[in-house]
């Protein structure tokens, strides 16, 4: 590729001595792990460049399975984050990194996770902006939670409730437990008007249990909150 391409570092992970593979997000080519070889010792400045928010200009060649970097640039400096913005970011980069599968483009998801670093930083409301992030991600990678369906079968009904299923969406249950939903949940989850604490708390609900559904480990920058008490 000759072209410069915008593209965000999304995780770092040490080959050799002086090579990293780097997942990147990319405007134009989505998430694409490039081999990345510091040319002349471990102190090149291509890796103090690889720093996550940081936004730059790269490009690659590929020789079989293996994309090389061949030049990387800044474009101005990184987005600050101070304190515990700083993990809510990290938090965002891992979704994207464990969700986005590799060479799928999508420029609205580079554009999403750009408005969302930029909002994480400049705004106070952070909880509904990761919420709206997180569901709108999740509609741009074709999940489908069928939310509206569950609302047609209350049929006079009030005392329904549904849980997530990772195969079949939001499922039909009469047993209550921490993990299903009620009516009036699914009714905020399908609206996405997070907007309120309690809305809010519904979304973070969800979220938690399609995570785990969906990627069957633990989130490591959750961590982070729970060292710093959060």
């Amino acid at each position: 590729m000759n072209q410069l391409e915008k593209a965000f570092v999304l995780h770092v992970v040490k080959y050799r001595e002086s090579s990293f593979f780097v997942d990147f997000l990319t405007e134009n080519h989505g998430k694409i792990r490039i081999l990345v070889r510091n040319k002349h010792n471990k102190h090149s400045s291509r890796q103090a460049i690889l720093q996550p928010f940081t936004p730059l200009l790269i490009n690659w060649t590929q020789s079989k399975e293996v994309y090389y970097l061949n030049k990387i640039e800044p474009i101005g400096i990184g987005i600050p984050f101070y304190e515990k913005k700083i993990f809510l970011s990290l938090y965002v980069n891992e979704i994207v990194n464990k969700l986005v599968k590799p060479q799928s483009p999508c420029q609205e998801i580079f554009h999403l996770y750009l408005g969302t670093l930029l909002n994480l930083a400049k705004r106070t409301d952070t909880e509904r902006i990761l919420r709206y992030f997180e569901f709108e991600l999740f509609d741009l990678l074709g999940y489908s939670f069928n939310f509206l369906n569950c609302l047609h079968q209350k049929n006079g009904n009030k005392n329904l409730y549904f849980f997530y299923d990772e195969s079949k969406g939001m499922q039909r249950t009469n047993s209550f437990s921490p993990l299903v939903f009620s009516l009036e949940e699914i009714a905020i989850l399908h609206k996405q008007d997070f907007n309120c604490k309690l809305n809010l708390r519904v979304a973070k609900k969800f979220v938690r249990i399609f995570l785990k559904n969906e990627l069957k480990s633990p989130i490591v920058s959750r961590s982070y909150f729970i060292m710093k008490g959060s």
